[in-house]
């Protein structure tokens, strides 16, 4: 297990307004799955929604997020890293703020 897998991944993410392409509704309550493009290509995520929701558009949540293939994933990723989420198009960007123990 590398370090990075030690423990869990925290992107603060700021949800598109409607009128910049964002989703015409809030997120699912709880989790939301969708895939996050990271370097032009996209992988399959759960963001763990804080508090249990709602996040509307506009909004802007630190969150922890688990990745399908986290071996292909967490290589990738470093704090500070810029990442989008996708659905029918761009409707957050996002920033690595920890990764396992790296704070």
């Amino acid at each position: 297990m590398n370090k990075k897998q030690a423990g869990e991944t925290i992107i603060k993410f700021r949800f598109y307004e409607v009128g910049e392409g964002g989703r015409q509704s809030p997120l699912p309550l709880k989790e939301f799955r969708c895939p996050m493009m990271i370097d032009n290509e996209l992988f399959d995520c759960l963001i763990n929604i804080p508090n249990g929701g709602p996040v509307n558009p506009g909004d802007t949540i630190l969150a922890s997020v688990e990745f399908l293939s986290p071996d292909l994933v967490l290589p990738m990723l470093h704090i500070g890293k810029k990442v989008q989420l996708w659905e029918r198009g761009v409707i957050a960007e996002g920033e690595v703020s920890a990764i396992g123990n790296e704070k």
